[in-house]
């Protein structure tokens, strides 16, 4: 081999090197370390758009604070009862005011501290789909009317009984109650809550049909417990495919309407 001059060979280490890094494993080509590109750093959105809690942690979160909302509603109506005076239908009336209130707050805190945003869907689909959970809701009621005729059996009005001993009793206070009340409290709870943490680890099917049992279980009137169960699974159907509570309480009112009427009816015998 020839040698080369020193004058080639020093022009030879004067050419400018770069530093490969080696890629083990890999069929491509080296990277070259000037050629590396710095990773891109998220946007804003994607960073606020990160729950800062597991899905097993928000399920916790859930199941606790379902527990909590139904002892600060006892607890409230301890207070209005106890303390100022107020009867057992408005004290309900005004313990649900408080816990929407407190929901209200407890997605805006969600939604700004844990990154935790619901994504519903358009005010007319939410409109239909009220449509559809009241004609499902009053097909299990007449179904169970008519089961109950069949088998010539009448359940013990026990709600009504309880509501006719109250001494603020009045026609307007019961539909009161039982059209704002008690819909808004329990579909926070069991829909708003309780199911939106179980759907965080579990199926949403599985969430709904627990959710329903547990609604039903919860009002403790055998007499009703079946039908009830289904009604629970078909608000926390509505509640999965809008994502918002105010379907669900829509639907539950207008169930409870056709009880307050039932009420109104007994209260007239």
């Amino acid at each position: 081999m020839e040698e080369q001059p020193k004058e080639v060979i020093d022009s030879l280490e004067n050419i400018p090197r770069k530093e490969f890094v080696p890629n083990f494993g890999s069929k491509t080509l080296p990277i070259k370390k000037d050629d590396r590109k710095v990773m891109p750093e998220l946007p804003k959105e994607a960073l606020e758009s990160t729950p800062l809690l597991s899905p097993k942690q928000l399920t916790m979160w859930g199941i606790i604070e379902a527990l909590f909302i139904v002892l600060f509603q006892q607890a409230l109506m301890v207070i209005f009862i106890k303390i100022f005076g107020i009867g057992l239908i408005v004290a309900a009336s005004y313990s649900a005011t408080v816990i929407l209130f407190y929901y209200l707050f407890r997605t805006y805190i969600r939604k700004k501290v844990f990154h935790i945003t619901l994504h519903g869907q358009g005010i007319k689909d939410n409109l239909i789909l009220v449509a559809q959970g009241v004609f499902l809701c009053f097909l299990v009621a007449f179904a169970y009317d008519f089961i109950l005729k069949l088998l010539d059996y009448t359940p013990k009005a026990q709600q009504v009984e309880l509501l006719l001993q109250q001494k603020d009793f009045t026609l307007v206070a019961a539909y009161f109650m039982l059209v704002y009340s008690a819909p808004i409290w329990e579909e926070i709870v069991f829909r708003g809550i309780l199911q939106d943490g179980l759907q965080q680890s579990v199926s949403p099917t599985t969430a709904i049909i627990s959710t329903g049992i547990i609604f039903g279980l919860i009002h403790f009137d055998p007499d009703q417990m079946v039908p009830l169960i289904l009604l629970g699974c078909i608000f926390g159907w509505m509640y999965h495919k809008s994502q918002s509570v105010f379907p669900s309480i829509i639907a539950h009112s207008f169930v409870n309407t056709l009880g307050a009427v039932n009420l109104f009816g007994e209260f007239g015998k």
